[in-house]
């Protein structure tokens, strides 16, 4: 319960009735309100519904749900979007339609906070479409597109942007894929917040690498390297009525030379198998056709950083 005061109490009103059971696109809502929009958000998640509407809204529930299978791709398959229940395979076979039917490219946007699911609703229409499309391929060229994905996770998803383009012949059978534009932020190698994570690679090159491949990369325990577990604090010793102009300048310039310094400390994940990731990565890499030599040329390349970060330098003048 919450009291409110009286002059409050003023700008209360009844809740419409679509808000009170929810709905299944927002839509329908009768009070279009933040408010309304977030509470039929809740209720849905409480049920253990994370779809919301056509213009699709996904709530990351942080566990698996039995609703990506089979069934599921032939249920959706050739229903018109509002048809079913809101689903991300729903919005997959509506570009996937309209492609085949009106012969036009399409785009899929995917947006949201990190850990807000873009990664895995990416990989789940990159599923729909191998599914539906593979019902008339003879190439097994789906299976290397699927793939690709543990690859790509060795960079958390909000650390990256990337254009991934799928082609599809006359007949709606895949022919290749490429991921044309490929923004790494490469300054969360160096700089993590607290309790955030470095990109996934690093740890499943730590937990998952064979002892002969540890002792050739002369790598040790995680602990050992400064880009997966120190933490630093940023402390200024500038006064604040020496913060004039020019002062403000040193002191930004002050603030941007100590922050890169700052790590994750966080080389334990629940909801992270490292050793199955790496094993995943392996697997992936073969089925993209890489050598055992150039994989292994990846991982000195990995080995090389974290090494690296382990070298300091001192200025002279600071």
């Amino acid at each position: 319960e919450q009291n409110l005061a009286l002059k409050e109490e003023g700008s209360l009103k009844i809740m419409h009735s679509t808000s009170v059971e929810g709905v299944d696109d927002m839509i329908k809502l009768g009070d279009m309100t933040e408010a309304a929009l977030l509470r039929n958000l809740m209720l849905r998640h409480k049920r253990g519904h994370i779809y919301v509407s056509s213009v699709l809204v996904a709530v990351n529930p942080y566990q698996d749900f039995p609703i990506y299978s089979a069934e599921q791709v032939q249920l959706y398959h050739s229903q018109k979007l509002g048809e079913l229940p809101p689903h991300i395979f729903a919005v997959a076979e509506s570009c996937y339609f309209n492609m085949t039917r009106h012969f036009r490219n399409q785009c899929c946007i995917i947006s949201g906070e990190s850990g807000a699911g873009k990664t895995e609703s990416t990989k789940l229409i990159l599923q729909y479409l191998a599914a539906v499309s593979g019902e008339l391929s003879r190439q097994k060229i789906e299976k290397q597109i699927l793939e690709s994905n543990p690859i790509l996770e060795g960079t958390p998803a909000a650390r990256f942007g990337k254009y991934l383009e799928i082609f599809f012949n006359k007949d709606g059978v895949i022919e290749g894929a490429q991921v044309e534009q490929y923004l790494l932020e490469k300054s969360r190698v160096c700089h993590q917040a607290p309790e955030e994570r470095n990109y996934h690679i690093f740890y499943c090159l730590m937990a998952g690498t064979t002892s002969e491949e540890r002792k050739a990369l002369n790598l040790e325990y995680s602990k050992e390297y400064v880009y997966l577990t120190k933490v630093f604090q940023i402390n200024t010793t500038l006064p604040s009525d020496k913060l004039t102009q020019p002062y403000v300048f040193l002191y930004q310039l002050y603030i941007i030379k100590i922050s890169c310094v700052l790590k994750g400390d966080c080389n334990v994940c629940e909801s992270r198998d490292d050793v199955k990731d790496f094993k995943r990565i392996r697997t992936a890499m073969k089925i993209l056709t890489f050598s055992e030599q150039q994989f292994q040329e990846i991982l000195k390349l990995l080995a090389a950083i974290l090494h690296l970060g382990n070298v300091s330098f001192e200025g002279e003048g600071l």
